[in-house]
């Protein structure tokens, strides 16, 4: 895994990463493909009183990771295009 971001402060704290692996075994009802798949994932904790994690939260597109290991992940490019989206009315 490699950090891409990580926001400690007290509670909560958010920790934003990447992981990456080869998919040996039958994973979101794809059977292995010995492809390599890589996604983003964020973590958030709280902390109790007492100093321990009481709370935890794991969000990240499984969607992606799943159509990668298909070999059917859309062509994204590395950096978003930001652009203006004017409303219309």
């Amino acid at each position: 895994m490699s950090a891409c971001a990580s926001f400690i402060k007290a509670s909560p704290a958010l920790v934003s990463r990447s992981a990456e692996g080869t998919h040996a075994g039958r994973f979101l009802g794809v059977e292995p493909t010995g492809r390599r798949a890589t996604w983003e994932f964020a973590d958030l904790y709280r902390v109790g009183t007492d100093g321990r994690i009481n709370w935890h939260f794991y969000v990240t597109d499984w969607n992606i990771v799943r159509l990668q290991l298909l070999g059917e992940a859309p062509d994204l490019p590395a950096t978003p295009e930001r652009r203006a989206v004017m409303a219309e009315g």
